[in-house]
């Protein structure tokens, strides 16, 4: 039904929309809801157009500032409207859209009054809604205060660990005595696409700062193995629905490997050295700056040597290490002090169909 009369604004009509069928957890008993509410958006006028963007953006500017909406819900996201023009005879047309927004939240009664979380019940963490912030920082191991940039990522192992070192001691019994903390280890891998932007982040934290060249876009970065300093990054893993965020300081990529292929996802594995981690309940990285994932698939690369393309190759493998040396000096806290490279290396493989002996004769 169109509403008779639309504000110069706009206007927003909520419909409470279905719960729908819950997941059930037990022990504790919890009902897990994604109720799908809607939001009708209406404008009219000859600058229609502008007005339906500032009225959707003005929803997704309310619920990133209030995920939880006060409390009532775990997570509030919505998604993309798909607006209409409808024509009204006799006046102007309007442009609307149903934009569903999805509420998650848990409940111990289905029946109950209440539809609010409890307190201390930790909602389920779901790898769809995790995010990666990554910063370069001035001080090793020392978090900037600002300046992260969201990073798109497929998965990452990054994690940090103090193993406990069972007690020696006789005379005490069978009962184990109490273990004693050992150093904290914090490395791993994250896995990243390689694309026009956000991979320039991983080989400037590969080889160092590059040399640009070029007045205006598009610039030229050139890359040079061999630095005998590199940059140290704070990144941020985090788990918004838990919630729970964890920060890796001191981070140094040890290799970056990636593969070539004819098809298939492109994408690249870095491995890393952290300082350490820390964790908490609210973000540290702010709002980091987003940018346009614009992504390389397979079919736009080549494999060429000076400058001549050659033919023939199946799949390739190339792998850059920094061979880390991790300063492991003696602290109150059991972290290291920095990585230093090493010798570098540019190890890989090529698989390649026989079909003549460009491969095998190498050129003098």
């Amino acid at each position: 039904m169109l509403p008779e009369r639309v504000p110069a604004g706009g206007l927003l009509i909520l419909r409470d929309g279905e719960p729908g069928e819950p997941e059930v957890t037990l022990s504790p008993l919890r009902y897990h809801y994604q109720h799908r509410a809607k939001i009708e958006a209406v404008v009219q006028g000859a600058d229609r157009d502008a007005a339906f963007d500032t009225l959707t953006a003005s929803i997704g500017a309310a619920l990133a500032t209030d995920r939880t909406l006060g409390g009532l819900c775990d997570w509030g996201e919505a998604d993309a409207p798909r607006p209409v023009d409808l024509p009204v005879e006799g006046a102007a047309s309007l442009k609307a859209a149903v934009i569903p927004v999805v509420l998650h939240y848990s409940t111990a009664d289905p029946l109950g009054g209440s539809r609010q979380p409890e307190e201390n019940t930790m909602a389920r963490a779901q790898g769809a809604r995790a995010l990666m912030a990554l910063a370069f920082e001035t001080t090793y191991g020392t978090p900037p205060a600002s300046g992260f940039t969201r990073m798109p990522f497929a998965s990452t192992s990054l994690g940090a660990e103090q193993p406990l070192l069972n007690s020696e001691l006789l005379g005490y019994g069978r009962d184990p005595l109490a273990p004693i903390k050992d150093a904290v280890t914090a490395d791993g891998d994250v896995v990243v696409p390689l694309d026009a932007e956000a991979f320039g982040f991983w080989l400037k934290a590969a080889f160092g700062a590059p040399t640009t060249t070029g007045a205006e876009a598009p610039y030229t970065h050139e890359f040079q193995s061999g630095s005998w300093t590199l940059p140290s990054m704070s990144i941020e893993t985090g788990m918004p629905e838990v919630p729970r965020y964890a920060m890796y300081s001191g981070c140094v990529l040890d290799q970056i490997t990636w593969q070539m292929q004819r098809s298939g996802l492109l994408t690249a594995t870095a491995r890393l050295v952290a300082q350490g981690e820390t964790v908490g309940t609210t973000t540290s990285a702010g709002t980091p700056a987003a940018l346009e994932l614009k992504r390389f698939g397979h079919f736009n690369g080549a494999i060429t040597r000076n400058g001549t393309a050659l033919g023939n190759v199946v799949s390739a493998e190339i792998t850059y290490a920094n061979n880390l040396d991790s300063i492991e000096t003696i602290r109150s806290d059991g972290r290291i002090d920095w990585a230093d490279p090493s010798i570098a290396a540019l190890t890989g493989r090529i698989e390649v169909r026989f079909a003549d002996q460009t491969l095998v004769v190498c050129p003098h």
